[in-house]
């Protein structure tokens, strides 16, 4: 799978959530199967979730660095 392909597949699950009252991502193409992906999701009910993730998914998605920080209201 294509570093691409994978930025595209977080961003459909992210937007069609009725929770999700907002997000945003930077998206750093690394090659064509690695990544970094840095983004900040804002629920409805006023909590957040901070995400990061350095990926390669040239056979696998292989995750060599993530964070994620959920914080409520």
């Amino acid at each position: 799978m294509f570093i691409e392909e994978y930025f595209a597949q977080i961003e459909a699950w992210i937007a069609p959530s009725p929770d999700v009252l907002s997000w945003s991502l930077l998206k750093d193409k690394r090659s064509q199967t690695i990544g970094y992906l840095r983004g900040l999701i804002e629920f409805s009910n006023g909590s957040q979730l901070h995400v990061m993730e350095f990926v390669d998914t040239q056979h696998t998605v292989e995750r060599y660095k993530y964070a994620y920080h959920y914080q409520d209201r």
